[in-house]
């Protein structure tokens, strides 16, 4: 049972990086940075510039690695 939570935590953690990343951080990003271009506020632009570059990147690996490091940990627990 300790190996299948194990399995299912690295797979739930390399799935919800990806969403976070790409999904929350770039894609997001894309859409805040477009909607501050067209009523022009400076705000959502520079945010949506700081979501795609740092913040989907960021996220992304640290969801990512806390997810299989949980599941290695469990897997390697004897």
């Amino acid at each position: 049972m300790r190996k299948f939570f194990g399995v299912m935590m690295i797979v739930l953690g390399i799935v919800g990086g990806l969403w976070v990343g790409v999904w929350w951080g770039f894609v997001g990003g894309i859409v805040q940075f477009i909607h501050g271009v067209n009523p022009v506020n400076a705000g959502d632009i520079a945010w949506g510039i700081a979501r795609v570059f740092i913040l989907s990147q960021l996220s992304g690996w640290v969801i990512c690695v806390v997810g299989v490091g949980f599941g290695r940990a469990l897997l390697e627990r004897r």
